[in-house]
């Protein structure tokens, strides 16, 4: 999987990435688990969800769209009042990354 680095924007494989020194200190309680640390910069890294791109946002879905307005996204004209056009990632839960442990088993943490 891809991983990116919150700090320096690096971009690469999780497995280029190092083990995460002193974690308990760097990631707050509830927060996204990273995927390790990021070799240029020391940052952590995380895994992008692939699903929403990092952004925490995704679109709704015509059916989603048609239960709230009563026509398809494809042919509802909007008018800028619309007071969500699009909804949370259900993938990251709107965090735009995922957790350590949504994406299987990994080199450094599990031995793999």
């Amino acid at each position: 999987m891809k991983a990116e680095c919150d700090d320096c924007s690096w971009t690469g494989a999780e497995s280029e990435l190092d083990k995460v020194s002193n974690l308990e200190s760097r990631v707050e309680p509830g927060g996204a688990m990273p995927a390790g640390e990021c070799p240029k910069c020391g940052a952590l890294a995380y895994i992008k969800c692939p699903a929403c791109d990092g952004e925490g946002l995704v679109d709704f879905t015509d059916e989603e769209w048609s239960a709230m307005y009563g026509v398809p996204m494809s042919g509802y004209k909007f008018t800028g009042m619309e007071p969500e056009t699009m909804k949370r990632c259900p993938e990251c839960d709107g965090k735009g990354v995922l957790d350590l442990e949504d994406c299987g088993p990994h080199s450094w943490k599990d031995g793999v």
